[in-house]
């Protein structure tokens, strides 16, 4: 079976820098440019979001509980406060699905080797763009990127939740 990347438009409403405030200006992930159709599995925990297409189901488990070891109670859900921020991790299956989401990356525009162009903002979270074939040679250093921002978007939460606090 053949899947097809497809780019989908953020929503007329908002815009990628704009904090999502209601139901009607909320972002949705699904409905971005960083969503594509080959996503079908998701993992949920926190503020952690990782999507991926089912064939890389065993490689977003090993990064989720490799996550889950680095993070413990950081990316444990927190009572009381229902406009957290997430980090979206988007496992991309192919090079196409990643080149579609995140423009192609710098080394082949300009033709020098460059850092990846993400994590990216969408709204007050965080997108943060794998390929699949990446993670699978070097899962060691894209598990402590992932935990290396989602600390962080814990800890700029927790700041903005102190300043709201005063």
């Amino acid at each position: 079976m053949n899947e097809i990347a497809t780019r989908m438009p953020l929503n007329s409403l908002t815009t990628s820098n704009e904090v999502a405030t209601s139901e009607e200006t909320r972002l949705f992930i699904t409905q971005s440019s960083y969503f594509t159709a080959a996503f079908n599995g998701a993992i949920f925990d926190g503020p952690l979001r990782l999507y991926f297409a089912q064939a890389q189901e065993g490689l977003a488990l090993n990064l989720y509980f490799e996550l889950r070891a680095q993070m413990g109670e950081l990316a444990e859900p927190r009572p009381g406060r229902v406009s957290r921020p997430n980090l979206f991790v988007m496992i991309y299956p192919t090079e196409e699905h990643f080149d579609l989401c995140f423009g192609p990356p710098a080394s082949r525009v300009i033709g020098a080797q460059a850092a990846p162009a993400n994590p990216a903002a969408f709204g007050q979270d965080l997108v943060l763009g794998m390929m699949a074939s990446d993670l699978e040679s070097d899962l060691a250093t894209h598990v402590a990127r992932a935990a290396n921002v989602l600390r962080l978007l814990v800890s700029r939460a927790a700041e903005a939740g102190r300043v709201a606090e005063v």
